[in-house]
């Protein structure tokens, strides 16, 4: 694998653990000595459940990219980490399509002079909610 698919695959293990701890805490509380194992099978579940709909969003970004007939380019980390994060959970069909277009325009060479406007916004408006 590519050291950015390695950063990007460290990086998603990353959030999806430090999302974990208050739940953990929880599990420790109302479990008591079963918590461990309650808690590594909600973390499983979770986990399942977060790389499928990061599996969704990746398989629209692409067919959103081949309409469009181009190779996507590399986007910068501060914006992509928040599009993933936000899709992976995302139950709605037409939000998620909409975290794919945004996904797909960042990665659009046609964007190369700079990330569009509405990007830049999400951008904004996801670092500042959390």
């Amino acid at each position: 694998m590519s050291d950015d698919t390695e950063m990007m695959k460290a990086g998603i293990e990353a959030v999806t653990s430090s999302a974990m701890t208050p739940v953990n805490d929880l599990i420790s509380s109302l479990f008591g000595p079963a918590a461990r194992e309650a808690g590594l099978m909600l973390q499983d579940h979770i986990k399942v459940y977060r790389k499928e709909g990061q599996f969704r969003l990746y398989i629209r970004t692409m067919e959103k990219l081949k309409a469009l007939g181009v190779t996507p380019q590399r986007v910068p980390l501060k914006l992509l980490f928040p599009i993933i994060e936000n899709a992976s959970v995302e139950e709605d069909d037409d939000l998620q399509d909409r975290w794919a277009s945004l996904l797909a325009n960042a990665a659009n060479p046609a964007n190369a002079d700079g990330i569009p406007a509405s990007c830049k916004h999400l951008a904004r408006i996801v670092t500042q909610a959390g």
